[in-house]
This record gives structure tokens, C-alpha cells and sequence, in this order.
């Protein structure tokens, strides 16, 4: 039987210039409370990359 991956092996990696592009196209449908969950779970996620992000380049 083959070993299954962990699931965050399997996550897509997108640059904060992605992520921008990405928030522009959503804001279209902040409107809609279905997106706006997305959009804060999105922005939550990469805010917090960001922050990792920033820490790794001080050391």
C-alpha cells in the first residue's frame, strides 16, 4: 500500500503578487457572503505568510 502525502504537501504556492491579482478579481464578490468568507480565510492565510515571510528575512 502506498503512503499517502500529508495534506500540506499537496497546498499550491502563490506569491504575494499572486495572491494581489487574486483579491482584486475577488473583491468583485465581497458582496456575497459566501466569498466573503473566502476572502477572509485567503486573506487571513496569506497575511500570516507575509508575516513568516518578513520574520525569515530579518534574521
Amino acid at each position: 500500500m502506498a503512503q499517502s502525502m500529508p495534506l500540506a504537501a499537496h497546498r499550491p504556492v502563490i506569491t504575494m503578487e499572486d495572491w494581489t491579482l487574486i483579491s482584486r478579481a475577488l473583491s468583485a464578490y465581497s458582496h456575497n457572503s459566501e466569498y466573503q468568507a473566502v476572502i477572509q480565510r485567503l486573506s487571513g492565510q496569506m497575511g500570516a505568510a507575509e508575516t513568516t515571510r518578513m520574520n525569515g528575512r530579518s534574521k
